[in-house]
């Protein structure tokens, strides 16, 4: 079977299908002065893509968890996705990872969303495709971990990023939520910061915050800082975890130069536990800790790492991302107590580990 014939991860837990769809502006070759979006999910997550790469409008490397009969879904939804938007065709790679505890059943190929008469309706695909993926992923049998509900299979969410890293082929990469967009012109405001400051040649130890908000789901996704404003938006996890971005000091950045607008650093930070920034980071950086998996620590764990590294946040002063739609405590799963206390566990047990990795640093998490 075409699955028995992929390559491993480490664990020998995953089968990685490296390059499912390569974007057609991606050049072939070495690693590439430039920035790349890592992001990662189920095939019932996929449609969140349109607004993401419309937004970003730059290189992107996606990577799906499709245990069992998902895989076949997760072919047909992103054919579907490349259908119909010319952003996602262009820019983004995508790459799949099956569990070789539930390989896919069938070497089964691709197919199309939308027939040809269909697609000549102007604004069809971005006003359906979200729907017929949804309709599609609902006959998936995997669900927070669970495969109907009884057999076990957890998200390896740190194992998809750095998948997700790995294959970027570029300088530097921004690893976020796939349900999260940033303010408009990011790319490419990003590309002429890090040219100004020759930072393409010359690698600092640094990791660029982009701060992370969140808005009510009826408005309209900001364009920049003043609308984000005008949108009411608070900070990410505000009602789950407030001390989680409280580190970044939301007041201090509202309140930063903006430069007329152009995208600069506005102050810069040690990181202190227990912040989970979102950053722009060199690709050679430390990766994420694939032990972690579903829910809890499992960014936090690379934050944590980066810190005794070396690496100072600089926080950017017109960047941000916003999720449309406010999280709250009864949003989340039932088994996210369960999970976040396994591996606040293996969390402590890391910390241990990073200080022999790193005996002469004065740093601590």
């Amino acid at each position: 079977m075409l699955y028995l014939s992929l390559p491993d991860d480490q664990s020998n837990s995953y089968k990685i299908h490296q390059e499912f769809r390569i974007a057609s502006e991606v050049v072939p070759g070495e690693t590439t002065k430039d920035v790349t979006l890592v992001a990662h999910c189920t095939v019932n997550k996929l449609h969140l893509l349109l607004p993401l790469a419309e937004r970003w409008n730059g290189p992107m490397s996606i990577v799906v968890f499709a245990p069992g009969n998902d895989a076949r879904m997760t072919r047909f939804a992103i054919d579907g996705l490349r259908q119909c938007s010319t952003y996602i065709r262009d820019y983004a790679t995508f790459h799949l990872v099956y569990p070789t505890a539930l390989l896919p059943p069938f070497d089964g190929g691709t197919g199309e969303l939308f027939t040809e008469r269909e697609m000549e309706y102007a604004n069809f695909c971005p006003e359906v495709i979200p729907n017929r993926i949804k309709a599609l992923s609902s006959h998936s049998s995997y669900d927070d971990g669970y495969v109907r509900a009884t057999r076990y299979i957890p998200y390896p969410s740190n194992l998809l990023r750095n998948i997700g890293r790995d294959f970027a082929k570029s300088t530097y990469v921004f690893v976020i939520d796939i349900d999260m967009v940033p303010n408009k012109g990011l790319y490419h405001e990003l590309i002429n910061f890090l040219e100004e400051k020759k930072l393409f040649d010359s690698i600092e130890k640094n990791a660029y915050v982009v701060p992370a908000f969140e808005i009510n789901e009826k408005r309209d996704i900001p364009k920049n800082k003043a609308a984000l404003r005008e949108a009411a938006a608070r900070p990410f996890y505000h009602e789950v975890c407030e001390k989680c971005q409280r580190p970044l000091n939301y007041d201090r950045w509202w309140k930063a130069n903006s430069n007329k607008g152009v995208l600069g650093p506005a102050y810069t930070l040690n990181w202190k536990d227990p912040w989970e920034p979102f950053y722009i980071i060199d690709s050679k950086s430390p990766s994420f800790d694939e032990r972690f998996k579903q829910y809890g620590f499992n960014r936090i764990s690379q934050a944590c790492e980066l810190h005794l590294a070396g690496y100072n946040y600089v926080i950017l002063n017109n960047a941000f991302v916003v999720h449309q739609g406010l999280k709250t405590p009864h949003s989340f799963h039932s088994n996210k107590d369960s999970q976040n206390a396994r591996n606040r566990d293996l969390f402590r047990k890391f910390k241990k580990e990073l200080k022999e990795k790193y005996p002469t640093t004065d740093r601590h998490c």
